[in-house]
C-alpha cells in the first residue's frame, strides 16, 4: 500500500484512506488479488484525480 501512496498520491495518503484501503484488502485473498484492490481503490479516489 505505501508503493501507491508513493507512486500515485506523492506521499500524502490521508490516514483514513489508508485504513479502508486496509480493510479492503484484508487477509484471506491472494496477495495479487490485494494488491489489484489497493491500485484500483487507488486510482478511483478523488485524492488521485486531485493530483492529476
Amino acid at each position: 500500500m505505501e508503493a501507491a501512496n508513493q507512486t500515485l498520491l506523492y506521499g500524502r495518503m490521508p490516514d483514513a484512506m489508508k485504513q479502508v484501503l486496509i480493510t479492503a484488502a484484508a487477509p484471506g485473498y491472494d496477495a495479487k488479488a490485494r494488491i489489484e484492490t489497493v491500485l484500483y481503490l487507488t486510482a478511483l479516489s478523488g485524492q488521485y484525480a486531485v493530483q492529476h
